[in-house]
């Protein structure tokens, strides 16, 4: 049974690892479940074996997704601003994908009537961008490339805003170059400025 087990969530892993690829591809807006399928070599039937249907899959899709940019954020081999700026991944992925851009403000979205598991989903996910966030500028600071005076709390809490905002833009400008606007953003804040020759936003 423990084998059985084993081969499920390895297979489960593979579906969703498929299906981020697909979406960051900017091929999950439609047909993500036949996609994933062909992308991970199984039947529609394959994949729905593993999960409830095509929103079951892409919240796994984004958990696995949000996991990812986590472990950038831990890795000692990446610099601060390298950390900070896997977030624009998460965002470049919801400029090709408006689903994903969706279910992130759902899961990010502050929790006003809803329920107490979406409200402990909703806690997680923005939990989890402040603390990458937080372990970027902090190596940062230890690099020696935070400016005189700033306020590391604060700068954290500006990116997740910044970041919140630009998901709600990905739906409006499918073409808005979000790694600019992050680099932009992060200029106010590390010694060396933006890092790219046009920062629009």
């Amino acid at each position: 049974m423990r084998g059985t087990y084993r081969k499920t969530e390895h297979r489960r892993r593979d579906i969703v690892a498929a299906g981020l690829t697909v979406c960051r591809a900017g091929e999950g807006s439609t047909g993500l479940l036949r996609k994933t399928a062909a992308q991970a070599g199984l039947s529609e039937a394959g994949v729905l074996h593993h999960f409830a249907g095509v929103g079951d899959l892409l919240e796994a899709i984004l958990d696995r997704h949000m996991a990812e940019i986590f472990e950038c954020a831990a890795c000692d081999r990446v610099s601060g601003r390298a950390k900070l700026l896997c977030l624009s991944d998460l965002l470049d992925c919801s400029l090709r994908d408006p689903h994903l851009a969706h279910l992130y403000l759902t899961r990010t979205s502050e929790p006003g009537s809803t329920a107490n598991n979406a409200q402990q989903a909703s806690n997680a996910y923005t939990d989890a961008l402040r603390e990458c966030s937080r372990l970027g500028f902090k190596q940062c600071h230890d690099e020696g490339q935070l400016r005189s005076g700033a306020d590391m709390d604060a700068a954290v809490e500006a990116l997740i805003s910044l970041v919140h905002g630009l998901q709600l833009r990905a739906l409006r400008e499918p073409d808005l170059n979000v790694r600019a606007v992050l680099e932009t953003h992060l200029g106010t804040y590390l010694r060396d400025g933006p890092q790219m020759a046009s920062a629009a936003g």
